[in-house]
């Protein structure tokens, strides 16, 4: 398992228009998700898988 994760301090609203994965042979399922909240209560949405 490897997550790189941004977090944005700003305010501003954001519209995600495309999802490229690409792994070599390192993976079998590559995932990108929203992530809202802080430590035990966190709400993911995944906004795009790909194999």
């Amino acid at each position: 398992l490897f997550e790189v994760a941004c977090k944005i301090r700003q305010d501003i609203i954001m519209h995600p228009f495309a999802f490229r994965t690409h792994a070599h042979k390192l993976g079998l399922v590559n995932s990108g998700y929203r992530v809202r909240g802080k430590n035990d209560d966190q709400e993911w949405t995944e906004i795009g898988r790909r194999s």
